[in-house]
């Protein structure tokens, strides 16, 4: 029997089988390639959005259980650049080169070198995964005996391509709170046993099953952890009722409502922090009622405005700290007295010389189920300015390993698709600085992420020139009460989503789509006008 390929985690591997041809430059080579020791390398050209080109999936070790994948640039006749681990090992970069009449070379930079040979293509692939709403893990293994479970680092989803047919047993096992109901196969019902042996021969899906225990209308009923909160999404119906919490009092005598495994999650980040690195963190704030965001609310309204209450005051029950699973850090350091003192404020926290501190939190996120929420350069995706502070509670270290080793945001991994690179053309201007231009891009990128679905492409400024009198009146008189003296304009290129609700035609190129924004030295930039 030829040897069973087992390609890892499907989050690579659906890639590395994307559609694959010749794109007409020098490197051609692609297919399943294998080494004397059983690793292997896959090469195909990929058009799945975000990783377009040649995508390389490099798996080692033993059952191939290191895993890498990425888009690789073509350099002449190699392919060269960093591939993406599955888990917690660092990044590779490495080289791609043919070796003899059909054998390619795998050189990692500072490491070992690989020598493979081609391998026939599987004649059926077998997807392996759990249903959607999360609750337990998976594992398979080839023949009538059950897989030993690893726990540790147990599948979500997994791969099993097969060159024959062969006969392999499946497993599942439920999360804590959660009850396994039944196997799936091609979305019908398969089987009530939580380890079932199937004779595969064709290509197929098995899922597995798994439900909430507890009554209805418990605690675990109504947290969904992977549930996304954000400007276009509202906290789930149901969600106050079901949230169990805890409260504590930070260094600073402030109370902090934490969503109750968030919490015990926490705790465990803080110690390993403080025993390893020194690092003394504490909780800002987590958990905010949509009653006490609408009384916020309110009061910026009868203070300035309802205008201005919309663009300051995120809009009651669509902010993630609804959730009571996002918490905003902040830090102790000591002193020249060897007293320890609060870096607590934004505006501290984002000083340089604390960039190390932070770089050591956010490596230990995933390891505790956390995510950096809000990441530099995302905001057309999120919607928020880069916050190193705010941090997001999944219950699931897997996941969060998945989504920070990949340095995407919570909403790509939900989306299953990587945004498209932008593009930022700052020109040159002797009114504005590199500074204040890049804060109104920022106005602009968070604007955006208002626009479902869309995607965003480039975003340029316009020239000093659109700073004139005629246009600063025109401005001025959009924006009743306002005196602006200093404007700027940009243009920014996008698509829009196939099933966009707007007056924007769907699945459509939109370019040089104008943003006029007015300067105030008090509040920054403010988006006065967008359209064309």
């Amino acid at each position: 029997m030829k040897k069973i390929i087992y390609l890892l985690m499907a989050a690579c591997l659906l890639m590395a089988l994307a559609a694959c041809g010749d794109d007409g430059g020098e490197w051609t080579r692609t297919g399943y390639f294998q080494d004397e020791n059983g690793n292997m390398l896959s090469v195909t050209l990929s058009d799945t959005e975000g990783y377009e080109g040649w995508f390389v999936g490099l798996m080692t070790g033993d059952d191939l259980s290191n895993s890498y994948g990425n888009v690789l640039q073509q350099e002449g006749n190699k392919l060269r650049g960093n591939i993406i681990p599955d888990y917690e090992e660092g990044e590779m970069t490495v080289t791609v080169s043919e070796e003899g009449e059909d054998g390619l070379l795998v050189e990692i930079e500072g490491g070992e070198s690989y020598h493979f040979k081609p391998m026939d293509m599987p004649e059926a692939t077998i997807f392996v995964t759990i249903n959607t709403e999360g609750g337990g893990n998976i594992d398979y293994a080839e023949g009538e005996t059950a897989p030993e479970i690893d726990t540790e680092y147990p599948y979500q989803s997994a791969q099993i391509n097969l060159a024959e047919p062969t006969v392999h047993t499946l497993a599942a096992w439920p999360d804590e709170g959660w009850h396994f109901v039944k196997w799936t196969k091609d979305g019908a019902d398969f089987s009530t046993d939580d380890i079932i042996t199937v004779e595969l021969s064709e290509s197929a899906d098995f899922v597995a099953v798994f439900e909430f225990d507890g009554a209805e209308g418990s605690a675990a009923e109504g947290i969904d952890y992977m549930a996304l909160v954000n400007k276009l999404n509202p906290l789930p119906e149901g969600w106050e009722d079901a949230l169990e919490t805890v409260t504590i009092t930070n260094s600073v005598g402030k109370d902090v409502e934490v969503e109750k495994k968030a919490f015990e999650a926490y705790e465990l980040l803080r110690a390993d922090l403080e025993e390893n690195d020194g690092i003394y963190l504490e909780l800002d704030s987590a958990r905010r009622s949509v009653a006490a965001q609408q009384d916020i609310m309110d009061s910026f309204i009868e203070k300035y405005g309802a205008d201005y209450a919309a663009k300051t005051v995120a809009q009651p029950g669509y902010s993630e700290h609804h959730t009571g699973l996002a918490l905003d850090l902040y830090f102790k350091v000591k002193d020249e007295n060897g007293e320890f003192k609060d870096v607590y404020y934004n505006e501290d926290m984002m000083k340089d010389k604390y960039t190390g501190i932070w770089d050591t939190i956010h490596s230990k996120l995933a390891d505790y189920g956390f995510i950096l929420r809000y990441l530099d350069g995302r905001e057309h995706i999120t919607g928020y300015g880069y916050e190193p502070w705010h941090i997001r509670y999944l219950d699931s270290v897997d996941t969060a390993k998945k989504i920070m080793a990949q340095d995407i945001t919570f909403e790509e991994y939900l989306s299953g698709k990587r945004a498209p690179e932008l593009t930022i053309d700052y020109g040159s201007s002797g009114l504005y600085s590199r500074e204040q231009l890049s804060e109104a891009v920022v106005q602009i990128k968070c604007k955006f992420a208002s626009f479902e679905g869309c995607e965003l492409h480039s975003i340029r400024y316009a020239g000093d020139e659109a700073n004139s009198e005629q246009n600063i009146s025109w401005l001025n008189s959009l924006a009743e009460g306002r005196s602006y003296t200093q404007i700027a304009e940009f243009f920014t290129d996008f698509h829009t989503a196939p099933d966009i609700q707007s007056t924007m035609e769907p699945d459509t190129d939109y370019n040089d789509y104008q943003w006029w924004l007015a300067w105030t030295e008090d509040d920054g930039w403010e988006i006065v006008s967008m359209g064309y």
